[in-house]
């Protein structure tokens, strides 16, 4: 079940539009995938499209701490499901981006994915520290 409700934003951009089509019916995924994995091959960095419902569209060049570990263990996946669902709800709010620690100690930042003024998407980057990580946390 796709998010519903009509939120608009202070942009009038519409956040959620009960109906539409979803993003993956108007985006190409898998080229979108290839232009992301030569972008994270090019600089190392890790991106993610995750629908508005949390589904994970494209990873690419996610660190092993998050594939092997935090997505897999029942108790850190859920703590990534709430992370993801946490940065996207501020998104939804109309921000252009937001830099979160989640709830496993890794640095995400995600933007929102706008087509023909409706929210579709986010577009996350990160997992990385932005200091050196607190052991105790871990």
């Amino acid at each position: 079940m796709r998010p519903g409700n009509n939120e608009m934003s202070n942009n009038n951009i519409i956040i959620r539009d009960k109906g539409g089509p979803h993003i993956n019916e108007i985006i190409d995924i898998e080229e979108l995938t290839e232009l992301f994995q030569s972008y994270s091959d090019i600089t190392g960095m890790v991106t993610a499209l995750l629908d508005l419902e949390g589904e994970i569209l494209i990873a690419t060049n996610w660190q092993d701490s998050c594939t092997q570990f935090h997505r897999e263990s029942d108790v850190t996946r859920k703590r990534c499901h709430e992370s993801d669902t946490s940065l996207a709800g501020s998104l939804s709010k109309g921000d252009k981006y937001n830099v979160y620690r989640c709830r496993n100690g890794l640095v995400d930042v995600a933007t929102p994915v706008i087509v023909n003024g409706r929210h579709m998407a986010n577009f996350f980057t990160g997992q990385f520290f932005i200091e050196k990580p607190d052991v105790e946390y871990f």
